[in-house]
């Protein structure tokens, strides 16, 4: 009796450290997967710079396939304001040249 209650014991602390394991991989997994970063390339997009207009509206400037995006940001939703292309020479200096 006292063998068979040792097996059970056994086999019940394996399993655990079994399911244990298996939830440490997937964390990891999904941590790897979470801060995976797009490719650069044609479809990658970046938000440029943000202003906070107040607590609750702002402007963001995206960039996305070399033209950039002027959005207002609210608790409404999303407005599109304005898009322009970069000069990429002038890019440095901030200057824009208007599409």
């Amino acid at each position: 009796m006292q063998d068979n209650f040792f097996i059970l014991m056994l086999q019940s602390i394996a399993a655990l450290a079994l399911v244990l394991a298996l939830f440490a991989a997937l964390v990891w997994g999904l941590r790897k997967l979470q801060f995976r970063q797009l490719p650069e390339g044609e479809a990658a997009m970046r938000v440029v710079q943000r202003l906070a207009i107040d607590s609750k509206h702002s402007l963001i400037e995206v960039d996305h396939r070399g033209k950039r995006y002027l959005m207002g940001l609210s608790p409404t939703g999303i407005s599109a304001i304005s898009d322009y292309s970069v000069d990429e020479t002038r890019e440095g200096s901030g200057d824009v040249e208007k599409v």
